[in-house]
């Protein structure tokens, strides 16, 4: 069975030719073109990271990148390469001495033109692996800032929400406060109200037996 739906390229024809002349280098160019080649041939990113010699990070990276700038991220990279060249000129001397002193044991022992490797080679090595380095590193401290502010406004709403919570709780205390004293205030007048009443019909009943009780006697004294 054969598939009828075709994936579209991820390269257009000259961006294709672009990446098979820069592929030919060993800089940083030359390795994110490898990796793009092999992506648009519709290997993985495994395969692509392993043959571009880069990382599974870079080469995500680079596919992002791509889709966002296209063939004009190599310009940007080469701007980026003159900065990473004057921040790692350090790195770059260490790098070169020993390589020197590499050559030179080399010399000693015969071996192959093809063994030995160039300083000019292995400075253009160091320089693209400090840019990558200095690129790594950025993206590092993007995503720590990323993390930094949402924990900020995490703790600025966990705030907001705790005093919110402060205040419904003293809303309903003042409310059940005074429920409570409504009720005692109804209670009390009730309790006057029963006294009262209890009191005018003991006052009633005793003046009723009090008139009887007179009138009883009259009537005796004048029979």
């Amino acid at each position: 069975m054969t598939n009828s739906a075709t994936v579209k390229p991820l390269l257009d024809s000259p961006a294709l030719l672009q990446c098979e002349q820069l592929a030919q280098h060993a800089n940083l160019n030359g390795k994110r073109a490898r990796a793009l080649l092999s992506l648009n041939n519709g290997e993985s990113k495994i395969i692509a990271s392993e043959k571009s010699s880069l990382n599974k990070v870079q080469v995500g990276y680079l596919i992002t990148r791509f889709k966002k700038l296209g063939m004009t991220m190599f310009e940007s990279g080469n701007t980026k390469k003159a900065v990473a060249e004057k921040t790692s000129v350090k790195n770059t001397l260490t790098k070169t001495s020993e390589a020197k002193k590499t050559i030179s044991v080399t010399s000693k022992s015969p071996k192959s033109e093809a063994d030995i490797t160039p300083v000019a080679n292995i400075e253009e090595a160091s320089i693209d692996d400090a840019s990558a380095d200095n690129e790594s590193a950025d993206d590092v401290k993007k995503a720590k800032e990323k993390k930094s502010k949402k924990i900020k406004r995490k703790k600025i709403n966990l705030s907001k929400t705790k005093k919110i919570k402060k205040k419904k709780r003293k809303r309903r205390k003042r409310k059940t406060r005074k429920t409570k004293n409504l009720k005692r205030t109804l209670r009390r007048k009730s309790l006057r109200k029963q006294k009262i009443v209890s009191f005018l019909r003991l006052f009633r009943n005793c003046a009723q037996l009090y008139c009887l009780s007179w009138l009883g006697n009259a009537f005796a004294y004048y029979r």
